[in-house]
């Protein structure tokens, strides 16, 4: 299995990091205290592409295999959900409910979010890469150091 460090290095990867307010893909997340959000620009020669994350309280500084790791969670997640958003429109009982329907379609809705900024990143990395890192998404551990 290769490493995101090897991927980083086969697409000459950079990152610039800044804290934002919120996250553009994820409604409202003010209950949760102190989750920190944060634009992530991603380069490539040529082209750039920004990304938007955000982490519990405490969780340090995020590297460039970190954001990758997130992204690959989201890409596989969304390919492994393909088409369920569209259905659960019509259908909202059929995909779960306990009768929080603002929390389901919450999710649905940063769901759909994530699933759109993959493929966006689909399109800066290149179906070959991605499919590499959408894979990494469903079998890599993933051991931050402390």
């Amino acid at each position: 299995m290769r490493s995101f460090e090897s991927l980083i290095a086969k697409n000459n990867l950079s990152m610039e990091m800044a804290r934002v307010e919120s996250n553009p893909i994820i409604g409202n997340v003010d209950a949760i205290e102190g989750v920190e959000h944060y634009q992530c620009r991603l380069y490539r020669p040529g082209r750039k592409l920004d990304v938007y994350l955000s982490i519990g309280p405490g969780e340090g500084t995020l590297t460039l295999a970190d954001v990758l790791y997130m992204l690959a969670m989201d890409a596989s997640g969304c390919s492994m959900m393909k088409g369920y958003a569209d259905r659960v429109e019509g259908h909202p009982l059929v995909f779960g409910t306990d009768g929080n329907f603002p929390e389901i379609g919450a999710f649905w809705q940063e769901f759909r979010g994530r699933c759109k900024q993959a493929a966006r990143l689909k399109d800066f990395l290149g179906e070959t890469s991605y499919r590499e890192l959408e894979t990494w998404g469903q079998t890599y551990t993933f051991h931050k150091t402390p």
